[in-house]
């Protein structure tokens, strides 16, 4: 394509005709997936007679296509995907782009350095275009290209030569340091130990050049005297940016270690010289100008001036070098091999002794400029500063010479300035009050407001670390002052000045509240005195300060006798006025100011007072602690509640949804009539966030806060009304859209809140809602699982899900077993996540995750749990099949992981008893499984053995798996090398328990022997008496973790408490911690038996499902005797150690049973499901059940007649 069509087509990406707009960027992305484009695109720019618009266009293309493809390589090409990310640069044309970019970065360099005869506009747009899309090029083009190649010594001396061979032109100078500071950058979290033999030969050779040159820089007259000397602005605003990217190379190599060639006193000298010389040389005349001017156009001025950003860099080096390297506090240790350099011990003693105090020198005579108005510091340059006093303070040899003995001047005339709050300030919280709020609550955003932090953090290391000395000067400098100010007219200078004092004193707040500190006893007058009358002050900020200060001061015991004052402070500022609040009490002159005025509180004015009524929040927040303070406003929790829920709609920030979270787990009772409208209120907030942004997903990260604290609020008060069914219902309802909302535009920042409001209403409610089935249905399988298949954001978060999910099967089950709509989709749920997000007909792409394979047997086994007899036409064979073929899978990986080719003999290979190797090597990956995946693994398996038993053995023998029940017997039983089994909750116990009992009723002495189960009879026997004893304590144990839990939390409703008693109650009674056993109380408790019931499920030929359990202390005790002979009896057995050096593994992690967690078997007495099954067999297949019987001990038989006895 010519020059001129490239030209047209770059301009017309921008033209205001979409259809032309279209057309260029489809003609766009076409040529830019032909060689040569970007070195087209390069000369474009380099034409003075293109247009700065279609320059800016060229280059933005240019920084997308390199930043997504530089580092793109032959043979590793991706798929073409209709984007920029399929590009394949050539070397040649590499080297091509890189000269051409430098060449282009120069000539823009000399044009500002030699511009005497161009327009300042054209000027302008080209540093623009170098400093935002060019030099950001270049970057990562050195970023990708140094860590790449294999020689770093040959690409850093291409760019020493660069600089040394520039001669005195500044352009090329320029370059060379730009690509310089770059690959410095590339070392910066770099230890010495990984960096030495490349970086320190390059330190030698050029930081001493980086002197000289910087030297020469400094010795260059300012010419500039106005800010309207643009031309000469822009050539002195280029040599602080050199001297800027000299700092900065040093700051990059010094940030994390220092280097050896930096570590001598000579050379360390000349950087600490410069640095200093940099921090004391004048600011240009055009800076100087216009410091006075509190406009913000003139603050960002000074903020993004290059000689600002030089002295900046070169305070904060300094204290870097200081804190890291140069004081007896540090503990970072060099990677140097050196024990005597290894805390850098010759270098702190050269810095400390010689460096600090002549910096600390310069420093103080700076300060004592500043304060007389004499010199100008930015923000960011007194953030440093105070940074190295600060850590000066902790030296004593530095205290008792720099700062002892001027701390009253130090506080009063340097801090106390800083301080104080700015006009600027004051007119963000008049004119911008969201814009205050948002800066306040996240200071480190922005530049304004850092040198505060630092100010206070150097008055809170003087009252902490120097308390004997500092603290009473900073509160006898504070007092004098407020007790001035308070029989003084107030105005606005004076409100500041106390506003000063009172953020000192709120500092150090943590300090003072100490019973001990021996100021604490004033505490009460100071906030009587001067705190709690600044609560209705004429000025906003000093409202705003009084509640901050006095939200610090809650720790103080004496504060709960003025509960009643400051509850009226706050719901003043928290302009919430009613009948009771007016006439409280006889403190009406709470209502107006000092001055008498009354407070003039104005509907139409409230944005202004946004910041105010904030921190009145935060107050509020920080006393309902106290019992006293929550009594006064539980009269009036609807207002607060209501003048909340209005603050966070106006708010985009969590700190208000904090609030209500809090008080709606503190007062949930008196919020339940109203909390159906405050879960609608709080659901339509979220929707109007969502709706104010053309894409809900490019919300930025303070309304993505806002989003979440407002659904953990809403979460808060789903669970307020855990007694009431019905009421979740109609929560339900008013939260419903927002889960659509958030599931279908796949807004994953909330996924998480999200499928907690799912799980907690579900299990409130005990029952799956019609809406609840649709958002199951369509917005979470059909928009995601099924919707965007492999890339789904839904996978990041099934472990979030997977209890939800387990809900549906634990309180929907009979809808999936009578909707097979419903059920097709949930099993094809499983098979998506099975195979990593593709459909079951699409080929996965390798082997899954384990935390999802971990989920995908958890949620199968459920729903075969659930499906019970249905589980059967088909279901069980194809989850089963899936899950032994994510074990295969990772069978296959370790088999070709020494030698891919094999990956393509996979076909053939077989998984039979002819392949010993692969049987091996399948056992294996199983073995070294976490305990999780083994424990649900088996699960699965045995859950296909309780309502399938035959289509479960034909797999296990189809895989030549039937080492599965040696595995299965050995997770029962704890082993010698840990005292727990894996197999020990109570959901595991269950349904072994059944597995073992299907085995025994559902398959004939012919099928035995055809599965070879003859051989292990006695052993099923044996792990189903030993199952059958561990049931109880087990119960027991989860039923008093489920008391516990019930105690502190949670409260059941009748019918649930019911539900509990039977379902938990296991042999033993309250007194079993006790050891009891010759209890005349402690009575059988009598079970009602209902064998025959519609909603038991029949398992197998004879096993039936009723509810309830049996207790006993006397039979725990005769059990646990029991169980520690068949203990001993496992141990010994001569099992084959199918896994000897895996058997530590078997146990590497804790799996733990949740208390309130529901599953399909919650409902099955187990004691009962045992005796039926028995007699089943008994009465079907005598001979196996007299073999049963004889392989008995008569301790066995006795617990069975007793369990028989009270079932």
């Amino acid at each position: 394509m010519s020059f001129q069509s490239l030209r047209d087509v770059l301009a017309g990406t921008y033209n205001p005709d979409q259809s032309i707009r279209q057309h260029a960027e489809s003609s766009l992305y076409e040529l830019s997936h032909q060689p040569g484009f970007l070195s087209s695109c390069l000369d474009l720019i380099a034409d003075p007679q293109v247009e700065s618009l279609v320059k800016l266009s060229t280059a933005i293309n240019i920084k997308n296509i390199i930043s997504q493809n530089w580092s793109n390589v032959s043979g590793l090409q991706q798929v073409s995907s209709g984007n920029n990310k399929d590009i394949l640069i050539s070397d040649e044309e590499k080297n091509v782009i890189k000269s051409k970019l430098m060449e282009i970065i120069m000539n823009i360099t000399h044009l500002s350095l030699n511009n005497s005869n161009s327009k300042y506009e054209d000027i302008h747009d080209l540093l623009n275009l170098k400093k935002n899309q060019l030099l950001p090029i270049l970057s990562t083009i050195i970023n990708i290209d140094f860590r790449a190649t294999n020689d770093k010594h040959i690409f850093l001396e291409s760019v020493a030569d660069m600089i040394v061979n520039s001669g005195n032109d500044f352009a090329k100078i320029y370059s060379g340091l730009y690509c310089l500071k770059e690959i410095c950058r590339t070392f910066r979290w770099s230890p010495n130990k990984s960096r030495s033999d490349i970086l320190d030969p390059i330190i030698s050779k050029m930081f001493p050049v980086l002197i000289e040159i910087s030297n020469s820089l400094l010795e260059v007259p300012f010419t500039a005297q106005s800010v309207d000397d643009k031309l000469s602005i822009v050539a002195e605003e280029l040599h602080g940016e050199l001297l800027k990217f000299i700092v900065k190379c040093f700051k990059f190599v010094t940030y994390y270690d220092l280097p050896a060639p930096l570590q001598s006193k000579e050379v360390c000298f000349s950087w600490v010289n410069l640095q200093l010389q940099i921090i004391n040389k004048p600011l240009p005349p055009y800076i100087l100008s216009i410091v006075n001017n509190d406009d913000s156009s003139a603050l960002m001025e000074i903020k993004n001036s290059q000689w600002v950003k030089a002295k900046k860099w070169s305070f904060a080096n300094l204290s870097n070098l200081f804190t890291k390297f140069g004081t007896p506090m540090n503990s970072l240790v060099s990677s140097s091999s050196s024990s005597k350099e290894k805390n850098y011990l010759e270098f702190k003693i050269f810095f400390l002794d010689d460096f600090v105090p002549e910096i600390l020198g310069l420093y103080f005579q700076l300060i004592t400029s500043w304060c007389n108005n004499e010199l100008f510091l930015a923000n960011s340059c007194l953030y440093y500063l105070i940074l190295f006093l600060d850590n000066s303070i902790k030296i004593n040899k530095l205290w008792k010479k720099f700062f002892k003995n001027n701390l009253e001047d130090i506080i009063s005339k340097f801090l106390y300035p800083i301080l104080t709050i700015k006009d600027s300030v004051l007119k963000l919280i008049e004119e911008d009050p969201m814009e205050y709020i948002h800066i306040s609550m996240n200071i480190f955003d922005d530049d304004s407001g850092i040198h505060d932090m630092a100010a206070l953090g150097l008055i809170t290391t003087l009252a902490e670390v120097r308390e004997s000395s500092a603290l009473g000067v900073i509160l006898r400098i504070t007092h004098e002052l407020l007790v001035s100010l308070h029989t003084e007219q107030e105005t606005l200078q004076s409100a500041k000045k106390k506003e000063a004092a009172f953020k000192i004193i709120g500092t150090i707040s943590h300090i003072l509240v100490n019973p001990n500190n021996k100021f604490h006893d004033s505490l009460k007058g100071f906030l009587d005195s001067f705190v709690i009358p600044n609560l209705l002050n004429r000025y906003g900020f000093m409202r705003l300060r009084a509640l901050d200060v006095l939200a610090r001061f809650t720790g103080v015991e004496e504060v709960s006798s003025m509960f009643f004052t400051i509850y009226q402070g706050i719901m003043v500022n928290l302009s919430i006025f009613n009948e009771q609040t007016a006439s409280a009490g006889p403190a009406v002159s709470q209502f107006i100011s000092l001055e008498g005025e009354h407070l003039d509180v104005n509907e139409e004015e409230e944005d202004s007072l946004l910041p105010v009524q904030t921190q009145a929040a935060l107050c509020l927040q920080s006393f309902l602690q106290f019992d006293g303070f929550r009594e006064l406003i539980s009269k009036d929790i609807v207002l607060v509640m209501q003048k909340l829920l209005s603050l966070s709609e106006k708010i985009d920030l969590d700190v208000i949804s904090g609030v209500m979270q809090e008080i709606v787990e503190m007062f949930s009772e008196q919020l339940q009539p109203f909390g159906v409208d405050l879960m609608k209120n709080l659901s339509q907030q979220i929707i109007n966030v969502f709706e104010e942004e053309e894409d809900p997903k490019s919300l930025n990260a303070d309304k993505i806060m806002v989003v979440n604290g407002i659904m953990n609020t809403m979460i808060t008060i789903l669970l307020s009304f855990e007694n009431s069914a019905d009421s979740i219902i109609q929560l339900e309802d008013s939260f419903l859209f927002v889960v659509k909302a958030i599931l279908d535009h796949h807004l994953d920042d909330f996924y998480l809140e999200c499928f907690e409001l799912i799980e907690n209403s579900t299990f409130l409610s005990r029952k799956i809602s019609p809406n609840m089935w649709k958002i199951l249905m369509e917005s979470i399988i059909d928009n995601n699982f099924k919707a965007h298949k492999n890339d789904s954001i839904i996978f990041t978060y099934l472990s979030e899900l997977t209890p939800a999910l387990n809900n549906y099967l634990n309180f929907g089950g009979e809808e999936l077993i009578n909707n097979d709509e419903y059920l097709l989709k949930f099993v094809e749920m499983l098979k998506i996540i099975f195979n990593n997000g593709y459909f079951a007909d699409e080929q996965g792409n390798g082997n899954i995750e384990q935390d999802n394979l971990l989920l995908f047997n958890e949620v199968s086994t459920n729903l075969i749990l659930t499906l019970k007899i249905k589980a059967s036409q088909g279901y069980i064979g194809e989850l089963l099949d899936m899950s032994i073929t994510c074990l295969l899978r990772g069978t296959i990986l370790q088999i070709t992981s020494d030698d891919p080719q094999k990956a393509s003999q996979f076909p053939e290979l077989q998984y039979y008893e002819s392949n010993p190797v692969f049987v091996k090597v399948f056992q294996s990956i199983l073995s070294a499984s976490t305990d999780k995946i083994q424990v649900n693994f088996i699960n699965l398996i045995v859950s296909g053995l309780v309502y399938d038993v035959h289509t479960t053995l034909n797999l296990l023998i189809k895989y030549n798996f039937v080492f599965f029940f040696q595995f299965w017997f050995k997770a029962l039983i704890p082993q010698k090398k840990n005292s727990h089994a894996s197999l020990e909750r109570v959901f595991d116990l269950k349904i072994s328990a059944l597995g073992l009992l299907s085995l025994l009723n559902n398959l004939t002495s012919e099928e035995f022997q055809k599965y070879q189960l003859d051989l292990i009879f006695n052993d099923i026997n044996s792990r189903l008496i030993y199952v059958i004893e561990k049931l109880p304590a087990a119960i027991n144990s989860l039923e008093k973790r489920r008391t516990e839990f019930d105690e502190a939390s949670f409260d059941y409703d009748a019918e649930d408490q019911k539900l509990f008693e039977n379902q938990f109650h296991g042999f033993g009674g309250a007194n079993d911690d006790d050891g009891d056993e010759n209890d005349d109380n402690d009575d059988w408790l009598k079970q009602e038996q209902n064998l025959m019931s519609e909603d038991n499920q029949k398992l197998g030929n004879g096993a039936i499902v009723t509810s309830g359990d049996i207790r006993n202390g006397e039979f725990i005790d005769f059990l646990k005797s029991e169980r520690e002979k068949l203990e001993v009896q496992f141990n010994d057995d001569d099992y084959e150690d199918y896994d000897d050096d895996e058997d530590d593994l078997f146990f590497d992690d804790e799996i733990t049973e949740d208390p309130l967690a529901s599953n399909p078997l919650d409902t099955i007495n187990i004691f009962a499901v045992v005796k039926e099954s028995l007699n089943h067999l008994e009465q079907a297949d005598n001979a196996k059940y007299q073999a049963f019987s004889q392989s008995l001990t008569e301790s066995q038989v006795a617990m069975l007649q007793a369990i028989f006895s009270q079932t």
